[in-house]
């Protein structure tokens, strides 16, 4: 049998321009989006299988078993935070970026 091919369960473009695709893979396997062979976004699933490329940002994660993640250097500033599996609904929040500090959200279903 060969590799699993993964699955794009979402595609959706955001009123800011950024995309986001979003599917399923095997459980902690790399998923590269191409365009005529250069990686233009990818991303590692997680352990349900699910993975989340936002292109036109350089910033995405997928969660640990808890459903727990960290996006690294993220620029202060104003920002929608948005996470959703493609069977869930989706959860979003405001949040400000402060300088050299951490910010933590918890959403909730």
């Amino acid at each position: 049998a060969g590799p699993v091919l993964p699955t794009f369960d979402l595609v959706r473009v955001e009123a800011d321009g950024s995309l986001v695709i979003a599917g399923k893979a095997a459980p902690d396997a790399k998923v590269e989006l191409l365009v005529d062979g250069k990686v233009i976004g990818a991303a590692t699933s997680g352990p349900a299988g699910d993975f989340v490329v936002v292109l036109d940002t350089p910033w995405f994660a997928t969660t640990d078993a808890g459903g727990k993640f960290t996006l690294k250097n993220v620029p202060p500033g104003e920002y929608w935070l948005r996470v959703f599996q493609p069977s869930e609904k989706l959860l979003q929040e405001r949040v400000t970026v402060t300088d050299g500090k951490t910010t933590t959200i918890n959403l909730s279903r």
